[in-house]
Parts: C-alpha cells; structure tokens; sequence
C-alpha cells in the first residue's frame, strides 16, 4: 500500500511541476530555451542511463507525462482536438462540415511541424551555446 501511496504522490508532484512550468513558459517567467526537444531528450536519456535505472525510470515517466499532457492540446490532430471536435457536435447537436474538419486537421498539422522545427532549432542552439 505504500508503494501506490508513493507512486501517486510522485505522479502529482511531477503532474503540478509540468503545469506549474507551462504556466511559467506562457507568461515568460521561464524562457523557452528551458524547452527540449528530440536532441535533448536523448541527451538527457543517456545522461539518466549513466546515472542509474532509477534515473532512467523517472526520466521516461517524466516524458511520458509530457506527452500525455502534450496530446490534449485542443489542436487538430491531438486527442484533445479531437475531444473539442466531438464536444462542440454534442452541444451544437449536429456534424461539423468534414470540409472544415479537413481544414483544421491541416491548419493543426501545420502548427504542429513548425512547433517542431522550432523546438530542434532550440535544441541545436541549446547544443553549441
């Protein structure tokens, strides 16, 4: 019983850290060089591998739950999208156009590949500052 006291004790230590950090990162008490993408996820991994399977363990869960609170940004093509898409059929009580779902689902793709070449230029200039 102890372990899944602890286990969930760390799950919303870490849950508030992430939010307390993406609240910081959107009213610029953080700056956005704190953010890591691909390069620095493996560095970080092999660094976590070096110190110890404990390490490495809290390293992937910290990473699973940024993805998971990543995948429900109320962006097309993420879950939380999707969630916001279904959402407003229930309320509205009817379909959306799928020309316009189409849409959305392009304008989130797009959003999604610039998030990305911007987050691997913050890590390049991360790597060689």
């Amino acid at each position: 019983m102890d372990s899944v006291r602890y286990g969930t004790r760390a799950f919303t230590d870490l849950l508030v850290y992430i939010i307390e950090f993406l609240g910081k990162l959107i009213t610029g008490k953080a700056t956005i060089r704190a953010v890591g993408g691909p390069l620095r996820v493996g560095l970080m991994a092999g660094d976590m591998l070096r110190w110890g399977f404990n390490y490495l363990v809290s390293f992937l869960a910290f990473f699973s739950l940024n993805l998971a609170i990543f995948n429900l940004l109320p962006i097309l093509p993420f879950d939380g999208g999707h969630f916001v898409l279904y959402f407003t059929e229930l309320v509205s009580g009817r379909k959306i156009n799928r020309k316009i779902q189409h849409a959305m689902m392009q304008v989130g793709f797009v959003v999604l590949v610039a998030l990305m070449i911007f987050i691997l230029f913050i890590d390049v200039l991360n790597i060689f500052r």
